[in-house]
């Protein structure tokens, strides 16, 4: 026998191979290899490395298919096959691409959109799962959240309001000169609302100032209502504010965060006797870790070293699981503007008040009679404050902590009841 590539003859002993039926000597048998699939023998440039090995033209034609995503052969019934009618291997469908909730077609992760239900869907499908047009998803706000001031001030705490609504029906031209001031408010669906009628108003962070005077919430308020909204009337409706965490010291976030959850006085003003998703801790002790928890100026293993039970848990008075602020989860929702801003100014006032205060009396049973003549003193800078918390203290908590001296302050501060409409 002779080789078919070399022309020399083969010994009797010698380890050959054949291809096609011919003889290949042993000198040669390295310029060849056996499909994985077939065991024949090829010329290597005639096989075609896959997943499982080098294949064959004959066998990758029959059972491989060559990946639209990353380029390599892998097997067609390890494959997916995509809306696209290309193959992709098993990794990449995981990486990169999502099926569906509705068609159950497999299309590229930043072709799908989440739908009010959290499900994925593609972009036939997404139209009927979006809910009403001008509310986006959960946190998809695409925007850059952009501090608003007033030109006469240089404060530089800011607040973002989130406002939870439910059971009406949206519309979302009616806000048009809200949102076309550079997303001054936006709107999201959230997990706790209504698929159908629950809205979540997210405001621009802004200073007080600019809260009373330029966002104009009694016009946001009217709108709701007019759209058939509630917000205190409801089970799961909430207002939640998030601070500026760069404008708080850790001491003053530490003060914060035991104030919010032990006096009874931010129940009152918080309409609830409850957090939605968590609780108060009446025996709530200084909480380094709790304060610090989040920033990118300690680290995690740092906080979770000085941190209490729940430290990192969002889901208490005082959130602090956000890099860039602190949220206060505590309020009920309303749709009536003198509560809204009421809360800002006290939250406003409690941020001054936590200046002042030393940490040494940080448990003192007198500091929330002392804050509210804190705000009595300051009330021509907080005008709400005072009217919703007499509203607040004298029809609906009559408490401990609400003595005669406190009424008589918030009475002769708020120079009388200034109920401005019902809570909604």
């Amino acid at each position: 026998m002779k080789c078919i590539d070399c022309g020399r003859e083969i010994g009797e002993d010698e380890d050959y191979i054949e291809v096609d039926g011919e003889p290949v000597c042993s000198d040669c048998k390295g310029e060849y290899s056996q499909c994985e699939e077939c065991g024949d023998w090829h010329r290597n440039e005639d096989l075609t490395e896959t997943a499982d090995g080098d294949v064959c033209e004959t066998c990758l034609g029959r059972r491989y298919e060559k990946c639209g995503r990353c380029g390599r052969w892998h097997r067609r019934c390890d494959m997916y096959l995509t809306h696209y009618d290309d193959y992709v291997c098993e990794d990449c469908y995981y990486d990169h691409y999502t099926r569906c909730s509705d068609c159950d077609e497999i299309y590229a992760n930043d072709d799908m959109e989440e739908g009010v239900d959290g499900e994925s869907y593609c972009p036939n499908c997404i139209d009927s799962h979006r809910g009403a047009e001008g509310i986006i998803g959960y946190h998809d706000f695409e925007g850059h959240y952009s501090g608003r001031y007033t030109a006469d001030e240089d404060d530089r705490l800011f607040m973002g309001v989130e406002l939870e609504c439910d059971d009406g029906t949206f519309d979302f031209d009616e806000f048009y000169r809200w949102t076309s001031d550079g997303d001054l408010i936006h709107f999201e669906h959230d997990g706790s609302l209504s698929d159908e009628c629950g809205v979540e108003c997210i405001t621009m962070p802004c200073t007080l100032k600019y809260h009373q005077n330029e966002m104009d919430w009694e016009g946001i308020c009217k709108t709701f209502k007019r759209q058939g909204f509630n917000s205190h009337n409801t089970e799961c409706c909430g207002l939640h504010v998030h601070l500026t965490r760069s404008r708080l010291s850790v001491l003053q976030i530490v003060k914060m965060d035991i104030w919010l959850n032990r006096w009874l006085l931010w129940r009152d003003i918080a309409r609830r006797e409850s957090i939605y998703g968590g609780k108060y801790d009446g025996s709530k002790r200084a909480d380094i870790g709790h304060a610090v928890y989040g920033t990118s100026r300690y680290h995690g293993k740092i906080a979770e070293k000085y941190a209490g039970k729940g430290y990192n848990d969002r889901y208490q008075p005082l959130n602090t699981c956000n890099s860039r602020t602190v949220e206060v989860r505590i309020f009920r929702g309303t749709l009536c503007a003198e509560t809204i801003l009421g809360t800002l100014e006290a939250l406003h006032a409690m941020v001054r008040f936590t200046d002042v205060v030393p940490i040494k009396q940080v448990y003192d049973r007198n500091l929330p009679l002392r804050f509210v003549k804190f705000m009595a003193e300051h009330v021509d800078e907080y005008p709400h404050v005072m009217p919703m918390l007499d509203r607040l203290l004298r029809r609906r908590y009559a408490r401990e902590h609400t003595s005669a001296e406190m009424l008589g302050i918030v009475a002769k501060a708020s120079g009388k009841l200034n109920d401005s409409g019902d809570e909604q």
